[in-house]
């Protein structure tokens, strides 16, 4: 199974190195000013053998990843119109405003032909920098039913995350809803201390 990866942050090479080393072929997009500096970006530069444009990640891709900055999203969104329809998961949060709705519902009036999903937007852009204990180990997925979905939980489970089915895409606005809280949490602790949420069941 080949995956496409777009988006030049902490995440998107995260990501990229998990499910390299579950033994899926992977392509990155990024922006084309992106110039790998950091030693995480370097190793994935080599290992994947040059980071490709948006299109370019993407023609061979059975799923595609959005880990990207929101900045870039309108440019992400004009490459993918171009393209056959793909299986995209949209693992991006809206900024934090009362007018915005959730990017998954941006994405979806632009992108009509592709199938959408939702995961790993509880991680955030800037995992793993974020998490430097290790405590997220579990993911919210939500999309339509079907033989991708079920793909796509493998997918999530094969790189060492719990997966957690929140139903339709309709949730996608609650998942986004749950990063936001956690952010607002982790902003008010004055010991800027992590905060995560962790779903337990019995």
């Amino acid at each position: 199974m080949r995956i496409a990866i777009l988006g030049a942050t902490p995440l998107a090479a995260s990501l990229a190195h998990k499910f390299l080393k579950a033994g899926l072929q992977v392509s990155v997009g990024v922006r084309p000013d992106f110039i790998p500096e950091s030693t995480t970006w370097k190793l994935l530069h080599m290992q994947v053998g040059s980071c490709l444009s948006y299109s370019e990640a993407c023609k061979e891709a059975d799923m595609v990843f959005l880990c990207t900055e929101n900045t870039q999203l309108d440019n992400i969104v004009k490459s993918l119109q171009e393209l056959r329809p793909l299986a995209i998961v949209d693992s991006t949060n809206a900024g934090y405003k009362n007018c915005i709705p959730c990017n998954t519902t941006h994405l979806q009036e632009r992108l009509p032909k592709h199938q959408l999903y939702k995961a790993f937007n509880n991680l955030g852009i800037d995992y793993p920098q974020n998490d430097r204990l290790g405590l997220l180990n579990e993911t919210y997925f939500c999309g339509p039913e079907g033989q991708t979905k079920e793909r796509l939980k493998r997918l999530i489970s094969c790189i060492g995350f719990h997966p957690i089915d929140a139903g339709g895409l309709e949730h996608a606005d609650l998942l986004e809803a749950f990063y936001h809280l956690r952010s607002k949490i982790a902003e008010r602790k004055q010991d800027q201390a992590q905060c995560h949420f962790k779903l337990i069941s019995h």
